[in-house]
């Protein structure tokens, strides 16, 4: 069984010039992790997700290496937001990962197994030749194709 054979059609794709706010209502709203960023022309660009949101509710300068002396870690919710509030207009382009790990629809299921056991949340499925988005492919995406299987 190959990528293409289990991967689905993205819930939605974001655009490098998308708003910060944009995105959060998209993630939101669908509950994924990340999203496609994806060029006019359905090329992958980038990949943005809560992990960018995350980086930017944590003050500039702050490192996750060193949360032990942060200052920030007795925020409130609401300094959160004030801190996100100032970013909302940017646009993803500015936060997303320029070079995600992706798969080919031809690759085996087993291979994007190992990715996502890596800590990949989703792995984006591209043409090799012209690297449009084809579909994304998630770990609940193999596990419901395995329990599936097991109820055969």
């Amino acid at each position: 069984m190959t990528c293409a054979d289990l991967a689905r059609k993205p819930g939605r794709l974001l655009l490098v010039t998308t708003s910060i706010q944009e995105a959060l209502a998209s993630l939101l709203e669908l509950r994924q992790r990340s999203l496609p960023v994806v060029s006019d022309e359905g090329t992958l660009i980038g990949m943005f997700g809560v992990h960018h949101l995350l980086d930017l509710l944590r003050p500039e300068g702050s490192h996750e290496d060193d949360l032990q002396s942060a200052h920030f870690l007795h925020d409130q919710v609401e300094d959160l937001a004030r801190r996100l509030r100032s970013d909302l207009e940017k646009s993803v382009g500015d936060f997303m990962d320029p070079d995600p790990k992706i798969v080919h629809a031809e690759t085996a299921a087993s291979e994007a197994v190992l990715l996502l056991d890596e800590g990949h949340d989703s792995l984006p499925v591209v043409d090799p030749e012209t690297q449009r988005l084809l579909g994304i492919l998630t770990y609940w995406d193999i596990l419901a194709k395995v329990a599936d299987l097991l109820e055969e």
